[in-house]
């Protein structure tokens, strides 16, 4: 106990969670024995209540990196807390079955008599270990499934949603300057063509001239 509080003093906490590029290469990827698209659930991951609270992923979660490249194409699901002393090595692991929401958390609402209450809307099962002494960073990296410590997001990298995927898809949200790169290459690609039907054209019309 008196290790946990002394660990936890003035300690950083940050949320890992996977990017774009990260979730598609496992959704592409026949290892994972997983079709995203028929999901009964549909696509995996926040969407519109993002939007509706105008809350940005980027300033909240960290980048999640496998650390592993044997799985780096698995389509992972873990909902693991673990507790890292500056030095790298592990101080305590937590592994449950909470999603990262509301519901699985809980979070405060007000009632309708203006009271504000906690709500919690499902019962989730965890298990909390703590070895007799913190185990090495080398141990640590073989445990722990993320790169860690982890990397805030990049200026380039989009973090992984329900919103994102449907961005990628109509050219909106973070993915609009390359939707329009996109539509500007195929409009080049297009005057190109068309101008070499022209010549063909010409060309042939020319063969056609001279053989009569």
């Amino acid at each position: 106990r008196a290790l946990l509080a002394g660990a936890a003093e003035g300690a950083e906490v940050r949320l890992v969670w996977p990017a774009m590029a990260t979730m598609l290469a496992t959704m592409a990827s026949r290892e994972s024995r997983r079709q995203w698209w028929a999901d009964a659930h549909g696509l995996v991951g926040p969407g519109e209540q993002w939007i509706e609270a105008n809350w940005e992923p980027r300033a909240h979660f960290s980048h999640h990196i496998m650390p592993w490249r044997h799985r780096a194409k698995t389509y992972h699901h873990a909902k693991v807390a673990a507790g890292l002393s500056a030095s790298g090595e592990l101080v305590w692991l937590y592994q449950g079955s909470h999603n990262c929401s509301g519901a699985a958390w809980g979070k405060r609402q007000m009632d309708a008599h203006g009271t504000w209450e906690s709500l919690f809307m499902s019962y989730e099962l965890g298990v909390l270990f703590i070895p007799p002494s913190p185990l090495p960073a080398a141990a640590a990296r073989r445990i722990v499934p993320w790169c860690s410590p982890a990397k805030y997001y990049g200026p380039g990298t989009v973090p992984y949603s329900a919103v994102a995927i449907g961005g990628g898809m109509s050219g909106t949200g973070p993915f609009k300057a390359a939707a329009e790169a996109d539509v500007a290459r195929l409009a080049e690609e297009r005057e190109k063509l068309m101008e070499i039907s022209n010549m063909l054209r010409a060309d042939l019309n020319r063969a056609m001239a001279d053989g009569a």
